[in-house]
């Protein structure tokens, strides 16, 4: 009878304290979101809420890595996590002795294939448990600060105000991502514009891994589940820094006007540029125009992804307003912040992406109408190849 009573008693104590746990993290958690904003309308007005700047004896870094949106960010979060980097030390250098090793040893193709493993070359190089223990982020089984990982609800928690992320004009970067990608599974633009409506919103909502339907074969997770809109927008505060990937030299002075720490020439660097096979791709990426408010050039593959447009005009109004916060210039870039950038590097653009946020914004309540009237209507069914993804 005693012994039925202990246990009895260790049942309920056990009971006790996972209600105690989960009444404590509930409470963090409200503690949390109380400072995201609650609605559409709110998110814009709580952009200019900006995170503590990061202190050096407390740095944590979690890259939010959207494909095709800059794998050359690495070298800025890489240099600025530890500044006992050889000043010279680059994904792209690193990567190329790899490719040349592989090729002295007769590996060809390895050499020379599209899509070489950037992230791992580095990381056999820089050890992240000798280099950078305990700064970042590291997914998967590959425990890579670079892989395309959405931001789950616990990397949410450890990682607030120490997300850092570029975005990319959504029609820029579904052209990126359909002529890296699209060819190998002989899909049309109409096709693979269907596959990646919200991308990079169900990243930043947590909802599905990067590749989950920009690569070539699908996830069901991501072709099933509605983009939540909502829920993305209201993470925008947590991130430390966000840059834009069309506005790359300007988002590197920004942010090390935002967050401090030295400007190299290695982060102006191109770690993988595109290689499209054909001219006029790289020349229909290169000569996009700023927005002018004609709707026909938010459209890729016959559909406007209001989704991401919503999220990205987010962003790119908090960008824009950071510009204005730190006085960010082609002069101070040039001659104060980055003065070791290399000549090629363009501080010039920051008065048109003022002029483009204009633009934006005021498209900003119609974007945000369609995704909501879009998300009522859009019926999302299984691609018929779709596998289910194993990302965690």
């Amino acid at each position: 009878m005693d012994a039925q009573r202990a246990s009895a008693a260790s049942v309920l104590r056990q009971r006790a304290s996972l209600q105690a746990l989960a009444g404590a993290r509930a409470k963090r958690d409200r503690a949390v979101h109380a400072t995201w904003p609650a609605s559409h309308t709110d998110s814009l007005r709580d952009m200019d809420r900006t995170c503590p700047r990061p202190r050096r004896d407390r740095l944590l870094i979690a890259w939010l890595h959207i494909p095709k949106c800059g794998t050359s960010f690495g070298n800025t979060l890489f240099h600025f996590a530890n500044r006992s980097l050889p000043e010279n030390a680059s994904m792209d250098a690193v990567a190329a002795e790899a490719r040349l090793a592989a090729a002295r040893r007769g590996h060809q193709k390895a050499s020379i294939r599209k899509g070489f493993p950037v992230g791992s070359v580095w990381r056999r190089r820089y050890p992240m448990s000798t280099w950078f223990r305990g700064i970042f982020w590291l997914k998967g089984a590959e425990r890579s600060p670079s892989n395309h990982h959405a931001i789950s609800e616990d990397v949410l928690r450890r990682f607030r105000c120490s997300l850092y992320g570029l975005f990319r004009d959504p029609v820029l970067r579904a052209e990126s991502a359909f002529h890296h990608f699209a060819p190998k599974n002989n899909l049309t633009r109409k096709q693979y514009a269907a596959r990646i409506v919200g991308s990079a919103t169900k990243m930043v909502s947590g909802q599905s891994f990067g590749l989950a339907c920009v690569a070539p074969r699908g996830s069901a997770e991501c072709l099933t589940e509605r983009p939540r809109i909502e829920v993305a927008l209201r993470r925008l505060p947590a991130f430390q820094f966000v840059g834009l990937t069309e506005q790359y030299a300007l988002s590197i002075c920004l942010f090390h006007a935002t967050v401090g720490g030295p400007c190299l020439p290695v982060e102006f660097q191109n770690v993988r540029p595109g290689d499209y096979n054909g001219s006029k791709a790289q020349a229909r990426l290169r000569s996009r125009p700023v927005l002018q408010g004609d709707a026909e050039r938010y459209d890729f593959g016959d559909r406007v992804d209001t989704y991401d447009w919503t999220l990205y005009a987010a962003v790119h109004h908090r960008f824009a307003q950071a510009l204005r916060a730190f006085n960010v210039s082609e002069d101070r870039c040039r001659h104060e912040i980055c003065p070791r950038a290399p000549p090629s590097a363009d501080f010039s653009t920051a008065p048109a992406v003022l002029r483009r946020d204009d633009v934006l914004q005021r498209r900003w309540a119609r974007l945000g109408d369609q995704a909501r009237q879009q998300q009522k209507r859009m019926v999302y069914r299984p691609h018929p190849n779709a596998k289910p993804s194993t990302e965690s």
